[in-house]
């Protein structure tokens, strides 16, 4: 039974899988998986982790990054960033020993594939 103005949630179908930086990511759960692994993120770190992804193998800037991790894009400090990088690579590493997020000094950080 549908009600006026309102949708039947049935309806709506989710956001597709995405397949990025071998990873497949889930914006509905905001997770990622490899193979049998899989990591939920929280917001700040899906927000990063994207960042990242969009520029694959290309270093982005901390006001960037600090930008792109908030609603409201207010820049984070370099501390809040290196916060949640180091949660997300712990992330990482969980699901795969070829990815790595590496710091350039002053900077920010860059998002690398390492070769199988």
């Amino acid at each position: 039974m549908v009600f006026d103005g309102m949708k039947d949630v049935r309806r709506i179908k989710p956001p597709p899988l995405e397949m990025r930086a071998g990873l497949i990511f889930d914006p509905t759960k905001l997770s990622v998986s490899a193979e049998t692994e899989t990591a939920t993120l929280t917001l700040y770190e899906w927000r990063l982790l994207n960042a990242l992804v969009d520029q694959l193998g290309k270093a982005v800037g901390y006001d960037e990054l600090g930008i792109a991790m908030t609603e409201d894009k207010r820049p984070r400090s370099r501390n809040q960033i290196t916060q949640h990088v180091f949660e997300l690579r712990e992330k990482l590493a969980r699901l795969s020993p070829y990815l790595n997020i590496r710091n350039i000094e002053n900077a920010g950080y860059v998002l690398e594939t390492i070769n199988q």
